[in-house]
């Protein structure tokens, strides 16, 4: 869809449904990216992944920060492995997100709506260090992640 940019301003963004779009900024205003406003009615399955983001968020912040440095280094090194022309880099919150659906695809009685710091490490599901979420397939494996090793 091609649009016309009506703002002068270098880093605009956010939401207006006077004008029924979305506009994006990365990289610092370097690029803007414009959607059409979404307009949808909440089903149940909405409700389902609100609440595990809602809980994989406050889990986020609750975990350790030598395990969230790791993630960040991680992430850093994934921009090594992706054409950043067409993609954009993932953060470290993520690549923890992406890690956690992963786990409870693997292992379907993780309700993630629920999961706790303490559950994580009293079952010890394989994500409680990086490199173990590698070995087991949730994120991809980078020869040079092996030493991130700090747990959750």
């Amino acid at each position: 869809m091609k649009v016309r940019f009506r703002h002068a301003v270098k880093g605009f963004f956010g939401k207006f449904r006077t004008e029924g779009l979305v506009y994006c900024k990365y990289n610092d205003g370097a690029l803007c990216l414009i959607r059409k406003y979404p307009y949808y009615t909440a089903s149940e399955q909405n409700h389902k992944i609100g609440n595990a983001g809602r809980n994989l968020g406050k889990l986020f912040w609750l975990i350790s920060d030598d395990y969230k440095n790791d993630l960040r280094i991680y992430s850093k090194l994934m921009m090594h492995y992706i054409d950043l022309s067409e993609k954009i880099p993932a953060s470290c919150y993520a690549h923890f997100i992406k890690m956690m659906f992963a786990l409870q695809k693997q292992i379907p009685a993780v309700d993630l709506s629920s999961i706790t710091r303490e559950e994580i490490l009293e079952h010890e599901y394989p994500v409680r260090i990086v490199v173990e979420a590698m070995k087991a397939g949730l994120l991809m494996d980078i020869p040079e992640a092996a030493l991130l090793i700090h747990e959750m």
